[in-house]
This record gives structure tokens, C-alpha cells and sequence, in this order.
């Protein structure tokens, strides 16, 4: 029911009735939940921002399609990066594993090689 009421906000086709609207709707809330409200007053300017731009593109303003689409894309990175490092870790372990067996190297130089073979992977 809330929300209803605060659609038709949005759904106004000019500014002056959008921003009549908005004092309507805010008159209609103001008992049931006077610090939302005061929020949405306070807030108006923002909240209408999108009426400065043809009315073409306010469909485009008020989707949440190219958020969704870059939490995706972030997401989809962050598994290809979780991937990588468990190759990383692998790889990692077998270089060292094989080196060690070739030349016998100290514990004390592992951190050095590892150093340079983590730099050399995080180039690609």
C-alpha cells in the first residue's frame, strides 16, 4: 500500500506535478511514519533530480539494469580472480616443490623466489 502511494510520485508527467505530488504524498505518510518523511522532504531535490533531463531518458535514469549489470560483472570477476589464485597457490607449491628438489635451496631464499613469481604471475 506504502509503496503504491509513493510510486505515483514517479509516475507524475511534469515537474510541478511531481513535486505537487510529492508534498500530497508526504501530507498522506506524515502520521504513519514522520521520520521517513521528514527524510523524503528533506531529501526532494534529490529525489526528483531525474526531472531535469528530457523525458526520454527517465526510464533509463530510474532502471537499476546498469547497477545490476556491474554487480554482475564484479562478481563474475571475483570468481575468475578465486580461480586464479588457487592456480596461483598450485602453481606456487609445484615451483617451489621442483626447484627445491633441483637446487637444494635454503628456507631462507623461498620468500625471495615466491616474491618474484607472484609479481611475474600478477603481469598477466
Amino acid at each position: 500500500m506504502v509503496s503504491s502511494i509513493v510510486r505515483t510520485i514517479f509516475a507524475q508527467p511534469t515537474q510541478e506535478t511531481t513535486k505537487e505530488q510529492l508534498a500530497v504524498v508526504v501530507e498522506q505518510l506524515k502520521n504513519r511514519f514522520p521520520k521517513a518523511m521528514e527524510i523524503l522532504q528533506r531529501a526532494e531535490e534529490d529525489v526528483l533530480a531525474y526531472i531535469a533531463f528530457p523525458k526520454e531518458h527517465w526510464r533509463q535514469i530510474c532502471s537499476t539494469n546498469p547497477l545490476e549489470r556491474l554487480n554482475r560483472e564484479i562478481r563474475r570477476r571475483m570468481v575468475i580472480l578465486t580461480c586464479m589464485d588457487t592456480r596461483l597457490v598450485e602453481l606456487l607449491k609445484k615451483q617451489w616443490e621442483s626447484r627445491r628438489e633441483k637446487q637444494k635451496t635454503s628456507v631462507w631464499q623461498a620468500p625471495r623466489f615466491i616474491i618474484r613469481l607472484v609479481r611475474l604471475c600478477t603481469l598477466f
